[in-house]
């Protein structure tokens, strides 16, 4: 299996396409910790909607930017290894889940949560040669061990962690987009 090849134009496209899930993700878990606290989520929602429509927008403009670039060959191994570890990944959280759940332990499964996603992130940093990745896959264990029986921490720190990281995404996008229209004028000035 390959690795992602590190062009400039394949990690601007690829790290704004992570934004998609990073920014919906943890907007998704922001608002499960609002609704948990029992306090109107009207407000909140509008909190949480509008910097996750920002930057997807963002993330929209920056994959359409990209694409017009040419772009590294993206082979067939590295999607199925993508699509495993999520496969894996959605399993493993279904069954903490059901299992939990039939313990009487629900309180404890947004951390079981924050745990297998966070432990998700290893072989994608690897695969996408993302080394933030590795950041937020860490940072969501420490949520989870030091919540777990805590639901409304752990659910508005993951977003939290999410947002970070799709918010360096976005610059990680932008720096390696600049580059790569750079690259292109000068060998088209050669």
């Amino acid at each position: 299996m390959l690795r992602v090849a590190p062009s400039d134009a394949g990690r601007a496209r690829g790290a704004a396409i992570g934004v998609f899930f990073l920014a919906g993700f943890g907007s998704c878990w922001l608002w499960l910790g609002m609704a948990n606290t029992g306090r109107d989520t009207g407000a909140g929602a509008l909190l949480i909607g509008l910097p996750m429509l920002a930057m997807v927008a963002l993330a929209s403009r920056l994959v359409t930017q990209a694409g017009r670039l040419p772009q590294p060959t993206f082979e067939r191994s590295t999607a199925r290894f993508f699509w495993l570890v999520n496969a894996v990944q959605w399993i493993a959280i279904g069954v903490a889940a059901v299992g939990l759940a039939a313990r009487g332990m629900a309180d404890a499964i947004p951390a079981a949560v924050a745990a297998i996603v966070g432990l998700h992130f290893f072989p994608l940093a690897w695969l996408f040669r993302a080394p933030v990745e590795y950041a937020t896959g860490a940072a969501m264990l420490v949520v989870a061990a030091l919540f777990r029986e805590h639901f409304v921490p752990v659910l508005f720190l993951s977003g939290s962690i999410l947002w970070a990281t799709a918010l360096w995404q976005l610059g990680a996008s932008m720096r390696a987009l600049y580059r790569a229209e750079k690259s292109v004028l000068v060998r088209g000035q050669a």
